[in-house]
């Protein structure tokens, strides 16, 4: 389920972070009072210069973290790895005309914080630009078979579904949206890829919804090890 942001989680970050700020000011006060000011400033000094050499670290890691997420998208989305290679690297290199490029894409996805793009939400995006991605809600399904309709689609061919018809026949349609049945129909699903050497795999978005694809089996093993953000079917939970 989707982390909920509460007034009250609100105001307990704010306070504890006045708390804070306020017990560190009051920390560096008695210490600047107490030294020279030879010393204090070499105290400044050594402040400044673990910070600045924090921040880089911090952003040097980010970077390379969100550098990982290229070989991640060309596993994924192979076959448009070119297309996907393009489409990452404009978000690595210049934010702003990432998003002036992608306005129209954007306009839809009311979840992102434009200005905060995170790298799986990235790769989501390219996946809804090239119909590579379907979203489910929680309850399940709005339209009947849409589950196997996407992946045949998506697949560009017919695929067979023994599991998944077995489960359909014994769950009243009345049954069919109570956040369980969806959990045991991907499961279903996920049984009759394997056949096939296929396998679901899904975006970790934080959202009320499931967000998935298909991929090879092989590629989903692979996947797996690679930087955070995707799941299989055995993650699902009722």
């Amino acid at each position: 389920m989707k982390f909920k942001i509460t007034p009250g989680l609100i105001l307990g970050i704010l306070l504890l972070f006045i708390l804070v700020s306020c017990g560190f000011g009051l920390l560096l006060s008695h210490l600047l009072k107490n030294i020279d000011t030879k010393w204090a400033a070499v105290l400044l000094a050594v402040i400044f210069i673990f910070a600045f050499i924090y921040d880089a670290i911090e952003k040097r890691k980010d970077k390379k973290q969100k550098a990982e997420y290229i070989e991640t998208g060309r596993l994924l989305f192979a076959g448009y790895e070119d297309e996907f290679t393009d489409f990452y690297n404009l978000y690595l290199d210049s934010k702003r005309k990432f998003l002036s490029q992608n306005a129209r894409l954007l306009k839809n996805q009311e979840a992102f914080d434009s200005k905060n793009l995170k790298a799986i939400e990235v790769l989501y995006l390219f996946a809804v630009s090239q119909n590579l991605v379907h979203m489910v809600d929680w309850r399940g399904e709005e339209n009947e078979k849409e589950v196997e309709t996407f992946i045949e689609g998506l697949i560009k061919q017919m695929q067979s579904w023994p599991n998944v018809s077995k489960l359909r026949a014994k769950t009243a349609e009345s049954q069919q949206n109570d956040g369980r049945f969806i959990v045991d129909l991907f499961k279903c699903t996920d049984k009759d890829l394997k056949l096939t050497n296929r396998r679901l795999i899904f975006f970790e978005l934080g959202w009320d919804a499931y967000v998935y694809t298909v991929v090879p089996a092989e590629t989903f093993d692979v996947i797996k090890g690679k930087p955070r953000g995707f799941y299989g079917v055995s993650k699902l939970k009722k």
